[in-house]
């Protein structure tokens, strides 16, 4: 399959079949067979470093549009965002929308820097989930098991702490990525 799609392109730039022009349809699947050799030839056994964070800061009064005193954004920073095919991020419960999911094909687009703001009053735990491009597998740095092909799990607490009027917390986790 990988083969055919570049012998697909150069043969039939303009495929019509029964008055249907397909044209189109070969046109994605070359868009995807490019972005997933893009993503492999990055990925041949390298290290997908994975920031996350949040700052926050107090609203005065006449900011405020509800009850809510302290305006946060939390962040998700990719080293390598061509090999990320989603990022999915779960906020708590009382939160509408309550997941928000950056995708390749989605109109909230996969990119380097990807980030969520909102009003609140509490912390609480942020679920990421981040799902690799096919034929593109992990395993912690510095393990050399098996490449898994399971979303990459992390747990974030977003933590508002009232002392400060302004704050900022990140970590860094990284993991090796290769092909296979």
């Amino acid at each position: 399959m990988v083969e055919l799609i570049p012998y697909l392109s150069e043969k039939f730039i303009n495929v019509e079949i029964e008055g249907r022009n397909y044209s189109e349809t070969i046109q994605k699947l070359m868009d995807a067979y490019q972005r997933n050799q893009n993503a492999t030839n990055e990925a041949a056994e390298s290290v997908l470093a994975v920031e996350v964070g949040h700052e926050f800061r107090q609203l005065a009064t006449y900011e405020r549009i509800s009850t809510n005193p302290m305006r946060w954004t939390f962040w998700v920073s990719l080293s390598q965002p061509a090999i990320v095919e989603e990022v999915k991020i779960e906020l708590h419960k009382t939160f509408n929308p309550r997941i928000i999911t950056f995708s390749q094909h989605g109109s909230e687009k996969v990119r380097e820097k990807m980030s969520i703001t909102r009003d609140g009053w509490g912390s609480f735990q942020i679920s990421v989930k981040i799902k690799l491009v096919n034929f593109v597998g992990w395993r912690d740095n510095g393990d050399h098991s098996m490449l898994q092909h399971t979303p990459l799990e992390m747990v974030w607490d977003l933590y508002l702490d009232y002392t400060r009027p302004e704050g900022t917390r990140s970590a860094v986790t990284k993991w090796t990525v290769g092909r296979g």
